[in-house]
C-alpha cells in the first residue's frame, strides 16, 4: 500500500509516485510544485496522518517522540522498583557479625556503638581516652568491647588490630569498619594557620582513616565486608575551617578510590 492522507470526512488521497512530504500547503500547490485538486486542499485529519502515512520522512519524528516517552517511563519504573527492592533488604544474623568503630568517646561513634549493641552486633569501639572507655563499658552490654585507639598513630592501630583478632574465632573477619574519628582543627582564618595545624587535622581525619583501612583490610576481606567513611558537607562545599574542609575533601576522594 502506498502512502495516503486521511481526511476528516473519511475520504483518502493516494500519494503514490509523489515526492514527500506529500502535504499540500494552503496556497494550492504541492511542496514539489505539483498542482493540488480541490479535494487535496481539504484539511486532512492530522492525527490520522501520522498513523497512516507510510513514508519514513513523515513517520520518523513521531516514532522518535514515542521512543523517548517509553525510555523515560521505563527509567522511572526501574528506579522506583530498585528503591523498593533496596528498602526490602535487611541484614540478618546480627549476633555473628563484628563491627569496628573509631571515635566512640562521644558523638556519632558513641551512638552507633550503643545502637548496634541493642541490635545484637559485636562491636569493637575505639576510644581515644580512658574516660571514654569506662563510660562506654558502663552503658553497653558485653557485646561491646571498648579499646584504646588513636588513629593518628600506626602503633595504636596495630595494637587495636591485635585486640580484635584475639576476640575473633579462627577464619572470622569483621563485617564492617566505620571510620568516624575526626577533629575540627583550628577555627581561625587561613592566614593564621601553620603547617602543623593542617598536619594535626589531616593526621586524624584523613591519614588515620586511610591507615585503618589498610591495617584492617585482611579482616574485612574475610567477611564480604563494607567500609563506612564518615565525611561531611564540608567535603563538598568549603563551609568549615580550612584544615577540616581539606581533610574531608580528601575523605571523599579516598572513598571514591575504594569504590
Amino acid at each position: 500500500m502506498g502512502p495516503v492522507i486521511l481526511y476528516q470526512d473519511g475520504s483518502t488521497q493516494s500519494l503514490s509516485g509523489a515526492q514527500g512530504p506529500f502535504l499540500c500547503n494552503w496556497s494550492g500547490n504541492m511542496p514539489t510544485g505539483m498542482p493540488c485538486t480541490p479535494r487535496q486542499t481539504k484539511r486532512p485529519f492530522e492525527m490520522s496522518v501520522s498513523l497512516m502515512v507510510t513514508d519514513p520522512y513523515l513517520t520518523t519524528p513521531f516514532l522518535h517522540e514515542a521512543m523517548w516517552f517509553y525510555v523515560i517511563t521505563s527509567f522511572i519504573v526501574l528506579w522506583f522498583t530498585w528503591r523498593w527492592l533496596r528498602n526490602r533488604q535487611k541484614v540478618g544474623n546480627y549476633r555473628h557479625r563484628y563491627v569496628v568503630i573509631t571515635g566512640c568517646d562521644s558523638g556519632f561513634g558513641n551512638l552507633l556503638a550503643k545502637r548496634l549493641d541493642v541490635l545484637g552486633f559485636h562491636v569493637f569501639a575505639g576510644c581515644f581516652s580512658q574516660q571514654g572507655i569506662d563510660m562506654l563499658n558502663k552503658e553497653t552490654s558485653d557485646n561491646v568491647k571498648a579499646i584504646q585507639l588513636d588513629v593518628s598513630k600506626t602503633e595504636s592501630i596495630n595494637k587495636a588490630l591485635a585486640n580484635v583478632k584475639a576476640s575473633l574465632t579462627e577464619n572470622t573477619g569483621i563485617w564492617g569498619l566505620v571510620n568516624n574519628a575526626g577533629i575540627v582543627g583550628s577555627p581561625v582564618p587561613v592566614e593564621w594557620l601553620s603547617r602543623e595545624d593542617y598536619q594535626e587535622t589531616l593526621a586524624v581525619n584523613t591519614f588515620g582513616m586511610i591507615e585503618m583501612c589498610r591495617v584492617f583490610l585482611p579482616l574485612l576481606l574475610k567477611a564480604n565486608s563494607r567500609i563506612i567513611n564518615m565525611s561531611s558537607i564540608a567535603g563538598r562545599i568549603a563551609i568549615a575551617t580550612a584544615p577540616y574542609t581539606i581533610s574531608k575533601y580528601a575523605v571523599e576522594g579516598y572513598s571514591d578510590v575504594l569504590r
